[in-house]
Parts: structure tokens; C-alpha cells; sequence
């Protein structure tokens, strides 16, 4: 398959996986009694929902807003349909939920066998779960524009606290060289990093770890039917 992502959609796919990957692991005491659905796979796929999202946006070109109205759908399932999200069904929920904001939103799109393909599943599945989603949300694709709104800057506003996470982590590095520079020279320079407060800086690193991307390398295929992240030719 031929690349040519942009990379504009990276900072919201990034935000994206830490989003679901926080309502999967709330859902973790929930998952064995889940009841198995068509969106579930025989085991856990070996790839991470961060890289499975790369991947989607790398080669199905998908753009910000299309990531923005699937998180919408997929609250709406959650919220109307009490569906739970899992290891073993967040990667077939989101390429169906990707593919089907892309049809409803973007000017260009490809048809299902080649998001089938993108998401390691057969053609004949990925329609079975189109259809499927589509029932749970009431054949209701419709968003309002304070509800996309709404979505998109809290992404936004996650994505931006990612990247000043990332430039105090960076200044951390330069200050404790510095730091340790001014005590060999006797100067006892401050360790308290110079883009946080010190109260900031007394907030322990668990609170940041989040924003970090999760980066785990691209596994073959997993789970029935070809399994999410499988098949994809790169």
C-alpha cells in the first residue's frame, strides 16, 4: 500500500489511544463477564490500540475530524447501548467506527475491502460489523456542531497537554544536567524543573505517564478471522 498519510491527524491519534486505552483498562473487572458480541475477538490482538490507530490513519488516510466523530460513536454505543469496551473488541470497534465516519464525513473514502484489509479482518466480517454498529446507534450518524465541537477541543486540549508534558520532560533532562553541573562546581543549583512550579514539580511523574504514546511494535495477525492488525501489507 502506498503512504501518503499527513501527519496532522498524528497529535489527535495519539490523544486518541490514550483515551481508549484508559476506558478499556476501567472496563478491566468488567471484561470476563462482558457478554461476546461480533465486535469480539477469540484473544487479545497483538498490537497496541495506539499502533492500530497509526495504522488506520497511515493507510486509510483518515482525517482529524473522522478520528473526532469515531470517539463520538463509540460514546454513543457505550452510553445508549452499554456496550463494553474491551482488549478483546476496542480494535474491531474502532476500524468500523473509523470507516463509518469516513463515509459520513470525508470527501474521500475507500470501500470496505480495503478497510478490511487495513484492519486485518475479511471483507465479509468488516460489513457484518458496519451493519452491527450501525443498529446499536439507531442508523443515527448525525452529530451537532456543539457536540463535534465539544469532542474535538477536549481532544485538542488533551493533545496540547501531551505536548507540554513532553517539553517539561525534555527541560527536566536540561536542568538536572545543569543541576549536576552547578553541584560539581559547588554553585548547588535548584532541581526544580524551569517550565513547572515547584508545587508542579512535587506532583509525582504518575500523572504525566499518561500523555506519553505507547509505542509497541506491529504483531501479525491475532484473534478469529484473520484477527485485528493482521493482513496489512506495508
Amino acid at each position: 500500500m502506498e503512504d501518503n498519510t499527513d501527519d496532522s491527524a498524528i497529535p489527535m491519534v495519539e490523544v486518541l489511544a490514550v483515551v481508549l486505552d484508559r476506558l478499556v483498562e476501567a472496563n478491566a473487572d468488567l471484561e470476563s463477564g462482558a457478554p461476546v458480541t461480533k465486535f469480539s475477538a477469540a484473544k487479545r490482538p497483538g498490537i497496541s490500540v495506539r499502533d492500530y490507530l497509526v495504522r488506520i490513519h497511515t493507510y486509510a488516510r483518515c482525517s482529524p475530524s473522522c478520528f473526532t466523530l469515531a470517539l463520538i460513536y463509540v460514546d454513543r454505543l457505550i452510553q445508549r447501548d452499554g456496550f463494553i469496551l474491551s482488549n478483546l473488541n476496542v480494535h474491531r470497534v474502532m476500524i468500523t467506527a473509523c470507516m463509518v465516519s469516513a463515509k459520513f464525513f470525508d470527501d474521500f473514502y475507500f470501500n470496505n475491502a480495503f478497510y478490511a484489509r487495513v484492519g486485518g479482518i475479511s471483507a465479509a466480517e468488516l460489513n457484518d460489523l458496519e451493519v452491527d454498529l450501525l443498529k446499536r446507534l439507531d442508523w443515527n450518524l448525525r452529530v451537532t456542531p456543539h457536540d463535534f465541537d465539544r469532542y474535538g477541543t477536549e481532544l485538542v486540549a488533551h493533545t496540547a497537554d501531551g505536548a507540554e508534558a513532553a517539553g517539561c520532560e525534555a527541560a527536566d533532562g536540561e536542568a538536572e544536567g545543569e543541576a549536576a553541573a552547578g553541584r560539581q562546581a559547588g554553585g548547588g543549583s535548584s532541581t526544580t524543573p524551569r517550565c513547572c512550579s515547584e508545587e508542579e514539580a512535587a506532583t509525582p511523574d504518575s500523572t504525566k505517564e499518561a500523555a506519553a504514546p505507547v509505542v509497541v511494535a506491529v504483531a501479525g495477525p491475532a484473534g478469529d478471522g484473520g484477527g485485528a492488525g493482521g493482513g496489512v501489507d506495508e
